[in-house]
């Protein structure tokens, strides 16, 4: 076991960092299901400083470019970029973003939604349960470490597949983050022109900007097993639950949130993930409310 995640296992379910607020996990409602995540102030939306010009960078120089290209993703050589710059997190990682469609990208939307995933999660980490093929199973969230200068790509709906990223063939998401040796380098999201039909997200805009919120996740956020030798495919479950923790406080909670859609509207939710195997993660009131209101990276034309 990785020596970060049996740290978690020795804390076991409990963190000593500040002041909580429950999640409530798999759809279990007893008093035995919620489990612990830290509250953070609501100041990334509103009440957020004002980013000053000396802190974005309006337009990467074009060698610059041309080398994060050739790098994270060679396919987008021929393609036009319409926009760049550079937005830094709070904790000062620099993200240096490449727009190849004609939406408008708002760095400071964006400052705020990967300011908030990188601070979410206490240094030592989460213990969570979560509902894996109808079976409870123990698993550690922590703040990823990765490197202080990272990529993100918008890309058209016509966009290639990398070849850099070790996809499987024939499997090609509409967002991905790329990590190497546990560390996030570089992101993408495809602006889709027709994307799936799905609640609340059922247009390109809502779409692309829930897919930057779960690639922002995955960037600072880390799930592992607590007892990978209890699973007949570690790394697949360890995969799958990377993914339901994204999903479900990205993907789920932190896009509905910034829509305005209520707490009574997002509880309601079917927690199922057809096809998946694992139950979304869901938040309590007093969490989901906490959401800061970031605003939208992205504003299709």
């Amino acid at each position: 076991m990785n020596e970060r995640f049996r740290r978690v296992s020795q804390i076991g379910w409990r963190t000593a960092a500040g002041a909580f607020l429950a999640l409530n996990v798999a759809a279990c409602k007893s008093p035995e299901a919620p489990v612990a995540i830290p509250t953070r102030p609501a100041v990334l939306g509103p009440a957020s400083p004002t980013i000053s010009a000396a802190e974005l960078v309006q337009s990467i120089p074009e060698q610059i470019r041309d080398e994060d290209i050739a790098r994270d993703y060679p396919e987008l050589k021929d393609f036009t970029v319409y926009s760049s710059g550079q937005f830094n997190t709070r904790k000062g990682v620099q993200i240096r973003w490449y727009n190849l469609t004609d939406a408008q990208f708002n760095p400071t939307a964006a400052t705020s939604t990967f300011s908030y995933f990188e601070g979410i999660m206490p240094k030592e980490g989460l213990g969570v349960k979560l509902n894996y093929y109808g079976k409870d199973i123990p698993i550690a969230t922590l703040p990823r470490e990765g490197d202080q200068s990272r990529t993100l790509f918008i890309t058209p709906n016509d966009a290639p597949p990398t070849s850099t990223w070790g996809f499987e063939p024939g499997d090609y998401p509409s967002g991905a983050t790329r990590v190497q040796a546990r560390k996030a380098i570089a992101s993408y999201v495809h602006l889709l022109d027709t994307p799936p039909n799905v609640t609340f997200f059922n247009n390109t805009e809502a779409y692309a900007n829930r897919g930057l919120a779960i690639e922002a996740c995955q960037q600072f956020i880390i799930t592992g097993l607590l007892s990978p030798e209890a699973e007949a495919n570690p790394q697949k479950t360890a995969n799958d639950a990377q993914e339901a923790v994204c999903n479900s406080i990205a993907g789920i909670a932190f896009a509905l949130r910034q829509q305005g859609v209520p707490y009574e509207t997002y509880s309601r939710i079917e927690l199922t993930r057809t096809g998946f195997g694992y139950k979304l993660i869901q938040l309590g009131q007093e969490a989901y409310n906490s959401i800061p209101l970031a605003g939208k990276i992205l504003t299709a034309k």
